[in-house]
């Protein structure tokens, strides 16, 4: 049981009423389920946190979506996983998943940005194990944007935050890249725009 190898806490936010602290594993607990692989999703954790007491409020559970690319060859490496949230208010988050697989085409990243929605999702703070789904309904997901849809090379885009105010009154949304300190990665920064 436990936090599989470098699956474990991955975002962390903080509502914008500064109240609550959400915290999400990137991978499912081992008790949990399978880390998503090209034929499976994964179930992981996203806890709430009261930012005054520290105390864990509420657990839910967020179903990433299988690897996006088949890696080359098909036994080498690939990892999807919830890489970031951006709580919008203590029901409503951006969450970001990233896709990664050795020899895929392009730089083998794939990052989509989902709105998600916890109103009617389960609590289970108090559950060791979260593997028979059917007990448990997760928080509701809508894909916004997969990245690749801009058509420009991605890199390892894990990190999202809401910038400053637009001149136009549009909000920013920044997407920021961790580069591992690798010479075969880059630093990336995406401004989007937001209605």
């Amino acid at each position: 049981s436990g936090v599989r190898q470098n699956l474990g806490f991955e975002a962390a936010a903080v509502t914008p009423n500064g109240r609550s602290v959400f915290v999400g594993t990137e991978g499912a607990l081992v008790q949990d389920g399978p880390a998503a692989s090209i034929t499976s999703t994964s179930p992981v954790r996203i806890l709430r946190f009261d930012e005054r007491t520290g105390r864990l409020e509420r657990q839910y559970v967020y179903v990433t979506d299988p690897v996006a690319e088949t890696p080359v060859p098909p036994t080498a490496f690939s990892v999807n996983g919830l890489v970031e949230l951006l709580p919008l208010g203590n029901e409503h988050l951006l969450a970001m998943e990233r896709s990664f697989s050795v020899g895929a085409p392009g730089t083998g990243n794939t990052i989509k940005l989902y709105d998600v929605r916890i109103g009617g999702a389960t609590d289970v703070d108090r559950a060791t194990s979260i593997a028979d789904l059917r007990r448990v309904r997760p928080v509701r997901k809508e894909l916004l944007l997969d990245l690749r849809d801009l058509g420009i090379p991605l890199d390892n885009i894990e990190g999202m935050v809401l910038g400053p105010e637009l001149p136009d009154g549009r909000q920013s949304l920044i997407l920021v890249s961790d580069n591992n300190f690798a010479a075969a990665q880059f630093t990336q920064f995406l401004l989007f725009a937001v209605d």
